[in-house]
């Protein structure tokens, strides 16, 4: 789904699906190395996306518990 932002077009997927994340990919002729952009509702739904250890979980946990909603963002 392409949307308006601010300066740009964006294109838009569902991140917890594998066929829309490839279609992104190969819509923007982009490697597979070239990280994109989640967007998440949530901790609970950040957490499904992370795969890290326990304490850089716990960290995170604690950052968005003390900053969420607001001016967080979180590389993984």
């Amino acid at each position: 789904m392409g949307f308006p932002t601010e300066t740009v077009y964006g294109l838009g997927a569902n991140t917890f699906s594998e066929e829309a994340i490839k279609s992104i990919f190969h819509a923007k002729e982009r490697p597979y190395n070239d990280p994109i952009i989640s967007h998440v509702t949530g901790v609970d739904q950040a957490l499904e996306l992370l795969d890290t250890t326990v304490d850089i979980i716990n960290l995170f946990k604690y950052l968005a518990s003390k900053l969420w909603p607001g001016p967080l963002t979180v590389v993984m």
